[in-house]
């Protein structure tokens, strides 16, 4: 069982939230899936995962996410800000693709994103993310069972 370490979800329309509950039960890790109400899903969670639900203002859930969580936490998230910031409080943050993000690429990811932002602004046209495939469900897996083990060891 892995001690004091939970995985944090951005459960704002994450796409591997099955994934995250398979590796998190083998490994016996709790789960906070942290979600707006207007994002409210049906489906019965397992005991181990937590729902909790904040109001829909823009930036309700990574705000809970990032007061709850500390160092050692994972957190499974797409939005880069949210990422920077559980990044210097020693968190451990990987995206619904499997990436794992480290202090060394938020600056230049946010970046990135910043002017897409500004061509999209300006008219341009900009490529979306691309649909999540099997090949990407698979590796997600893979890399959080890697994070998990490694939390195991210590």
């Amino acid at each position: 069982m892995i001690q004091n370490k939970r995985i944090f979800v951005d459960g704002d329309g994450c796409p591997v939230l099955e994934e995250i509950i398979h590796c998190a039960s083998e490994f016996k890790c709790p789960v906070l899936f942290v979600h707006s109400y207007a994002h409210s899903r049906s489906d019965l969670l397992p005991t181990f995962v937590q729902e909790v639900i904040t109001d829909p203002d823009r930036e309700a859930v990574d705000m809970e996410i990032c007061n709850r969580s500390s160092t050692g936490d994972i957190t499974v998230t797409q939005d880069l800000g949210l990422a920077g910031l559980l990044l210097a409080k020693g968190g451990v943050v990987l995206s619904p693709r499997g990436n794992i993000i480290e202090n060394e690429q938020v600056d230049f990811l946010l970046d990135r994103r910043h002017d897409e932002a500004k061509k999209r602004k300006a008219g341009k046209k900009t490529r979306g993310p691309k649909k999540l495939r099997d090949e990407d469900r698979h590796f997600f897996k893979q890399q959080l069972k890697k994070i998990l083990s490694k939390k195991q060891e210590f």
